[in-house]
């Protein structure tokens, strides 16, 4: 079970689309490539939205940041960043 400290996000294979089911019926859609030191994953839900994680090291290395985009099947979209820092 996840705690504040841990969070298993499951495997993600690069460069190779995965479909799955979700709940609902509908299709989800994950792919997730390397851009440059990034480590980006998309997943799109069929006739819905699609999320965007951009995963990247700090300059110092010492935090990772993640940029989540959101653009729902309305035109809407949202983006937030995530900032972890090491366990003490």
């Amino acid at each position: 079970m996840p705690t504040n400290q841990t969070l298993y996000l499951g495997t993600i294979a690069v460069d190779s689309p995965n479909l799955q089911k979700v709940d609902g019926g509908g299709d989800l859609e994950t792919k997730a490539h390397w851009q440059g030191n990034d480590f980006v994953v998309e997943r799109r839900v069929k006739g819905g939205g699609k999320v965007t994680e951009d995963y990247l090291r700090s300059q110092d290395g010492k935090q990772l940041f993640v940029i989540v985009g959101f653009e729902g099947s309305g035109g809407r979209s949202i983006q937030f960043r995530r900032v972890y820092d090491p366990a003490s």
